[in-house]
């Protein structure tokens, strides 16, 4: 096709308007090639206007991979694929020379248009970027702005993405999955300001591509909004994911709010260092905001000063599968319940809060957990875990090295209060952390004098009669248990 046009020419720097090439605004012609022409024709450091209007996108729309720094802008503008299964536009570049491109303003639209009910009406993505066939690195510095991507099976996909930045009023959703990364090379992304909502399967959603080694890695996702990311129904159901992470290393998620998802997060394949900084989870009507830690080798993944808006202190909305699960950690956090039939691996926990909504809502807090394990419902006898003498005024609590040892309705049944003056099988240098789960007998955990194995502090007793007290003590070089806080 050959581009014909009195009032410009292409020279670097002129605004192409494609309408004037013969582009339909009326959606009633295919438009791709017109489009295609001109971006194959442009000269670097041009802008491509795209006017009002709607624009049939039969093909996907290509942009060369040895151009750079071409600004497609279409605020009001509609690329519609119709019936398509293919990409509407795809990003690459043969090197870190090129690319640098913007697409702005449009609204694209893939075959479904509500809820992506089924993965078979599309194959593409509203946006693809990704390598070219030598597999050369791709996309370098291409900023998606103020786009509204709906009805494909990715909203975004990026197979190689280096500072891709997704920014502004940006609008992803009925697709499958609204920002999906499996690339071979994609690093270094930053998304910004984005609404992530309606998608079917997952919001954000980051694997390494088959056969690849390299793993997606330090990606930032900042200041968005992830809703209601699962399966379309007209009555709650559970499903759907707000972030998932497979094997993928080091990415930041930063002030985000996540609503109406079976799992806010979903942390698995040995994903490790991934940061988590004053994020909101939130159950909503059709999910519990799950934290999932799963499979082995998924580590030291960092959640901090983030808050669950827990409905109930009973149901569980952290879960751990596996004891090969290091230096998982809840630093300063609100609301999150860590219920022992749901936890394998107990991360490390410092100074949780509860959610302050009602005495009877709202998780219970904690000052921490290590890591060393957990026994719940402490019950009768003499092996780890164990209370001798429940319901008696000398009873012997037999740590054995447990980190985290719960009272719960083996203490309730007894006849009378529980008073423990021993701790026996303490290990040195160790936290252990004692918690109440019943509020019908007392735990009175007692000191047993200045050279015994328990030292409250200020030499008070403590006496755990309620849902939700916890009282942490570490245990000297000399083998004592000093107490270093409670919450009550």
């Amino acid at each position: 096709m050959s581009l014909t046009k009195a009032s410009y020419s292409l020279i670097t720097g002129a605004p192409i308007n494609v309408v004037d090439y013969g582009a339909d605004p009326t959606g009633a012609v295919d438009s791709a090639a017109v489009i295609q022409s001109i971006l194959n024709s442009a000269p670097n450091n041009t802008q491509v206007f795209i006017p009002v209007g709607t624009y049939l996108i039969s093909s996907t729309i290509v942009f060369p991979a040895t151009s750079k720094n071409i600004r497609l802008t279409g605020y009001g503008a509609t690329f519609t694929v119709g019936a398509g299964r293919h990409s509407c536009i795809d990003l690459t570049a043969e090197s870190e020379n090129y690319g640098w491109h913007t697409v702005e303003g449009l609204t694209i639209q893939g075959p479904n248009n509500y809820y992506a009910i089924s993965m078979a009406n599309s194959d593409g993505a509203g946006i693809l970027i990704r390598r070219t066939t030598n597999n050369i690195n791709a996309a370098y510095n291409t900023e998606i702005r103020d786009c509204n991507i709906q009805g494909f099976k990715y909203g975004i996909r990026m197979r190689n993405a280096i500072k891709v930045r997704v920014e502004g009023k940006t609008f992803i959703r009925f697709n499958n999955y609204g920002i999906y990364i499996d690339g071979w090379v994609a690093n270094a992304n930053s998304i910004n300001d984005a609404i992530i909502s309606l998608n079917d399967t997952a919001g954000f959603y980051s694997d390494t591509v088959a056969g690849s080694t390299a793993q997606p890695t330090n990606n930032v996702i900042s200041n968005c909004l992830l809703e209601s990311n699962h399966p379309y129904s007209v009555t709650p159901v559970f499903g759907g994911i707000a972030i998932y992470l497979n094997n993928s290393y080091d990415n930041i998620f930063e002030n985000c709010y996540t609503e109406d998802q079976q799992y806010s997060v979903y942390l698995t394949g040995a994903s490790k260092g991934n940061k988590f900084n004053s994020c909101r989870f939130a159950p909503g009507s059709f999910g519990n905001d799950i934290i999932l830690i799963s499979g082995a080798d998924t580590w030291d993944n960092v959640f901090t000063n983030c808050k669950s808006a827990v409905v109930s202190r009973n149901t569980p909305n952290v879960e751990t599968d596996n004891a090969n699960q290091l230096y998982n950690q809840f630093l300063d956090c609100e609301g999150f319940n860590f219920i022992a039939s749901s936890i394998v691996k107990m991360p490390y926990i410092q100074n949780l809060r509860p959610v302050d909504y009602s005495a009877d809502l709202g998780g219970a807090g904690y000052v921490a957990i290590p890591e060393q394990g957990v026994r719940n419902n402490v019950f009768e006898g003499t092996t780890p875990g164990t209370i001798t003498g429940i319901g008696t005024a000398t009873a012997t609590l037999n740590c054995f090295g447990l980190g985290e040892i719960q009272f719960e309705t083996a203490v309730a049944a007894a006849a009378t209060n529980t008073t423990i003056t021993t701790f026996s099988r303490l290990q040195k240098g160790q936290f252990i952390v004692l918690w109440n789960y019943q509020n019908t007998r007392s735990v009175i955990i007692k000191g047993s004098g200045a050279f015994g194995s328990i030292v409250p502090k200020g030499g008070i007793d403590a006496t755990m009669n309620d849902y939700g007290q916890q009282i942490v003590f570490y245990v000297n070089s000399l083998g004592r248990a000093y107490e270093v806080g409670r919450n009550f």
